[in-house]
């Protein structure tokens, strides 16, 4: 029994959903949420400094309109094939970021702890009773018979062959 507590508590502290694995896991998470919330910050900063020059220079928010396919006075638009939409579409430089998700911990359930616990209980206790029903068990080089030294398999073939 303490061998199935003691492995349950072992496997649970390193494997388990709130083990040291676990934990390491949630720790590379919550640095690569930081990044993301730094990366948008800066994003939000450019995209608000963008805002307050259009606001301040109309001829950029003009460009950007005709950018986007407004025309100005007295200009023409011109339809292009989608392959250089595409071609252009893809040099523009604003890559669109996935943000970064948080999930369940990825420790192990505490099911399959619970039987790889149980299982290396029922190995210590099968072990434990091999050891102590072996038959002639010698322990500490003496016999349980008598006093007297078991002997050497080595020490039995020279007194044969003498």
């Amino acid at each position: 029994m303490y061998v199935f507590v003691f492995s349950y508590c072992l496997i649970s502290l390193i494997a388990g959903k709130a083990g040291l694995l676990a934990m390491r896991d949630l720790a590379e998470t919550r640095s690569r949420l930081e990044m993301a919330v730094h990366d948008l910050q800066a994003r939000n900063t450019e995209k608000a400094e963008y805002l307050d020059r259009i606001r301040k220079n109309p001829e950029i928010l003009a460009m950007r309109s005709r950018s986007l396919g407004y025309a100005g006075e007295g200009e023409m638009i011109l339809v292009l094939p989608e392959a250089w939409k595409a071609a252009f579409s893809s040099a523009s430089g604003e890559d669109q970021q996935t943000p970064v998700l948080a999930g369940d911990s990825t420790g192990l359930p505490d099911a399959l702890i619970k039987a790889m616990a149980a299982m290396m209980a029922f190995i210590a206790a099968l072990a434990s009773l091999i050891i102590h029903a072996t038959p002639g068990k010698v322990a500490a080089g003496k016999s349980h018979d008598s006093g007297k030294r078991a002997a050497s398999p080595l020490s039995v073939l020279s007194r044969n062959e003498s």
